[in-house]
């Protein structure tokens, strides 16, 4: 799904949904809203290890030490607010959650084992994510008031601010680690999830090993917050700049699992700021 091509229409959808919501007084079944979420994080896994299958051995390890720095910073970041006595966070326990896993390993396991289904999922995953923003605004339009997008938003930026942070500092750190030019390693990195974007555009600056990392970490980027977002959840604006630009619709309903409904605000603007963000930011890096 192209994020920059889509994200005006997913906001415009959202808004739509949740309006109608609110004067329908319709809230989907929470078995409707579970399984939408399901058939995403498979398809989305799915395509993800089908178009991957092709990848060097170079591409992987920097890609996978790429991506350990950021989680790393992340869960740093984590451990630091939870120390300072964040009260609002103290209902959630760590706990994995084995059917969003399940389904993770499902989908890798199919797209490995069927690339042929790259072509079919790239082509209905749109399509998915879009029923899926649909059910979401129905699902929440109950919980949405001035407060909650008061509190979103700040929550938003805060969380913005962070998965920049974050980028920047595994780019420059990777870099010195791996020995590759700090302006790559920073770009790929502030691709944030935005592998659409980020690999082809990579590629077409450093060539097509440098793009084909980049693609991969965003992919594994967005793949570690199905994971650790259910297992972790620590700090609402760490753990959400972790999703990067994915927030606002792949990884959305992850952090809805996870959070409550009123989280939904500050999802979405998260990943909406990132989108129009990313472009300029990896384009700047690369020119340093």
């Amino acid at each position: 799904m192209d994020a920059g091509a889509s994200s005006l229409a997913v906001l415009a959808l959202f808004a739509v949904s949740v309006g109608a919501g609110k004067l329908s007084r319709v809230k989907p079944p929470a078995w409707v809203f579970e399984g939408i979420i399901l058939v995403v994080v498979f398809s989305v896994s799915c395509w993800a290890a089908s178009s991957g299958v092709q990848a060097t051995v170079s591409a992987l390890i920097l890609a996978a030490t790429l991506l350990s720095l950021i989680v790393s910073l992340t869960l740093a970041a984590s451990l630091i607010s939870k120390s300072r006595g964040k009260a609002a966070e103290a209902r959630f326990s760590p706990r994995i959650d084995w059917r969003i896993l399940s389904v993770v390993l499902a989908g890798w396991l199919s797209g490995f084992l069927a690339p042929y289904l790259s072509e079919v999922l790239g082509s209905l995953l749109f399509w998915e994510v879009m029923v899926l923003i649909a059910i979401t605004g129905l699902y929440v339009s109950s919980s949405l008031n001035h407060q909650a997008l008061r509190e979103g938003a700040r929550t938003a930026l805060e969380a913005c601010a962070l998965a920049v942070a974050i980028s920047v500092l595994a780019g420059l750190v990777g870099s010195r680690v791996l020995g590759i030019p700090p302006d790559l390693a920073v770009a790929m990195t502030l691709g944030m999830g935005w592998y659409s974007f980020t690999g082809p555009y990579i590629a077409s600056v450093a060539g097509p090993s440098a793009g084909l990392a980049a693609f991969l970490l965003n992919v594994m980027r967005e793949q570690s917050t199905f994971l650790l977002v259910p297992l972790v959840r620590g700090p609402r604006s760490v753990m959400l700049s972790l999703g990067g630009v994915t927030t606002m619709d792949n990884t959305l309903p992850v952090y809805i699992h996870a959070y409550g409904e009123d989280f939904a605000p500050a999802s979405v603007l998260h990943g909406f700021i990132l989108t129009v963000l990313a472009p300029f930011l990896i384009v700047a890096a690369l020119s340093f």
